[in-house]
């Protein structure tokens, strides 16, 4: 059977959360907090320490936000290279069949639950691991019925989809 990829961890990257708001949040914040200080100061035209002391708080936060930007990025690198190392090694698990089982359930956190040659999976459109997360509720092909091959990891009891492959019509 001829299968054609739909989803590689190593071709479409890191599927998880990402920090890119932290250090533009950063900015504003530090932004909004300078201009803060800077009126109260000029509104009372009396130089205090209570005056400027919103300075150094705002360099402060700013650092912080900055670092937590840093440890962010390297929980992201390290995911990452953890699920392309495996792809690359072969050090993975692969169902192979027909999808069964299809349901979804809707919250606060949608979910997709299916199956694959006795093998269960759930994905998320919210809970981000890394791996392969497009439901069908996202216009994901992981349907009722669809021969697929998922090569997959086990990581402290979840199940991270690193490749999806789809059969081609014969």
């Amino acid at each position: 059977m001829n299968y054609s990829v739909y989803f590689d961890i190593a071709r479409d990257g890191y599927q998880g959360p990402g920090n890119e708001f932290l250090i533009p949040a950063a900015v504003i914040l530090s932004i909004v907090l300078l201009a803060i200080d800077i009126y109260r100061y000029y509104k009372s035209r009396i130089f205090s320490v209570r005056s400027i002391m919103g300075i150094p708080l705002t360099i402060l936060l700013f650092y912080g936000f900055y670092r937590m930007d840093n440890f962010f990025s390297d929980i992201k690198t390290g995911t990452y290279r953890m699920l392309t190392n495996a792809l690359n090694s072969g050090n993975y698990r692969i169902a192979e069949g027909p999808v069964k089982n299809v349901h979804v359930r809707y919250g606060r956190i949608n979910r997709q639950y299916f199956s694959v040659n006795n093998t269960d999976f759930e994905i998320s459109d919210n809970e981000l691991d890394g791996g392969f997360n497009q439901t069908i509720m996202n216009k994901g092909p992981l349907r009722e019925n669809v021969y697929t091959r998922i090569s997959y990891i086990e990581s402290y009891g979840d199940k991270i989809i690193i490749r999806v492959e789809l059969a081609q019509a014969q």
